[in-house]
């Protein structure tokens, strides 16, 4: 945890709480990698079946390519909840857990869990 907080700028570190007696609750994505191929006769295909339903008068929403890379939008690979005294440590938990599984490359997301507190 030392080596943790001295590889830290200093705005960062005294910004987090390091205080072993109060942890929160962090939801911790690991998010696939994003899919790169494109297949022309899947567009074609979708171009085509979204001409006929305009026809009979339905419309499909069209997410724009920049939602779908946001992270919150992309497909999960897994999903788990940390306790830990703050974000930084963590990210820091999830790899060290994950060093030896499928997991170890994947990008990650952090989000808070507020409304969950750990018992005490």
């Amino acid at each position: 945890m030392e080596s943790l907080k001295r590889g830290l700028p200093e705005d960062i570190l005294s910004a987090l709480n390091w205080s072993p007696d109060r942890t929160f609750i962090f939801l911790l994505s690991t998010l696939s990698a994003p899919s790169v191929v494109i297949d022309l006769y899947e567009e074609t295909e979708a171009e085509s079946d979204e001409a006929s339903g305009q026809e009979r008068g339905e419309e499909k929403p069209v997410l724009d390519e920049a939602v779908t890379l946001l992270p919150e939008m992309r497909e999960k690979d897994a999903v788990a909840l940390v306790e830990a005294r703050n974000s930084v440590v963590a990210a820091w938990l999830w790899r060290k857990f994950a060093a030896n599984t499928q997991f170890t490359s994947n990008e990650i997301v952090l989000s808070p869990c507020c409304a969950i507190m750990p018992g005490d």
